[in-house]
């Protein structure tokens, strides 16, 4: 479990957030093994925050960070597809 906080730990400061964890201590509690995304730069909250916490769990957390990544890869790959275009003025 360690490992995979650790993880998404890095893959969000990669992309300039933050992993927040939950305060909560007590097994059953509203926030206990709960987690957040902040922007670093601004404190933003910007994913799995609620009215009283953090609200997301880990597997949430890691499809909204792989989920970007996937945006991210797409939108290099229509960049890629405009870049190879004939010049036709060329002869």
């Amino acid at each position: 479990m360690s490992e995979d906080v650790e993880k998404l730990r890095r893959l969000a400061s990669s992309r300039g957030l933050n992993l927040v964890k939950g305060r909560g201590r007590t097994v059953g509690k509203r926030d206990y093994g709960k987690y957040g995304l902040q922007d670093a730069r601004t404190g933003h909250k910007v994913m799995g925050f609620g009215n009283r916490g953090v609200t997301a769990s880990l597997a949430e957390i890691e499809r909204h960070l792989n989920g970007n990544e996937d945006a991210l890869r797409e939108a290099s790959l229509k960049a890629g597809k405009a870049r190879k275009r004939p010049l036709s003025w060329l002869p």
